[in-house]
């Protein structure tokens, strides 16, 4: 399913990924629509660290990054409930929508 901005509003949190470091709650993301998001990456410590960006939707996903410098593009769909990423390197990982703020 091609995202909207409507489809991604909203908060998603890692249920899983191909990537070996990544697992469940371990990145958190919040859009903010037009072109908000906030990519929360679990540290060493267990802390999330947050790190704000633009975003852009494009035919494929999106693209994202600092203002006026949107290079990171994203494969992105919609399936089963989940969102579904797949950045340059090919390995995906999927998130569930989030119902209520993490503390």
């Amino acid at each position: 399913m091609k995202l909207t901005h409507e489809s991604l509003k909203g908060s998603w949190i890692v249920a899983g990924s191909e990537i070996e470091h990544v697992g469940p709650g371990d990145e958190i993301y919040h859009f903010t629509p037009p072109d908000h998001f906030v990519m929360e990456i679990k540290q060493p410590n267990g802390r999330l660290s947050p790190s704000k960006h633009r975003y852009e939707l494009t035919e494929e996903g999106f693209v994202y990054g600092p203002k006026g410098n949107l290079r990171f593009s994203v494969t992105a769909w919609l399936e089963g409930g989940f969102l579904i990423f797949r950045p340059v390197h090919g390995m995906e990982t999927w998130s569930t929508r989030m119902t209520h703020d993490v503390v």
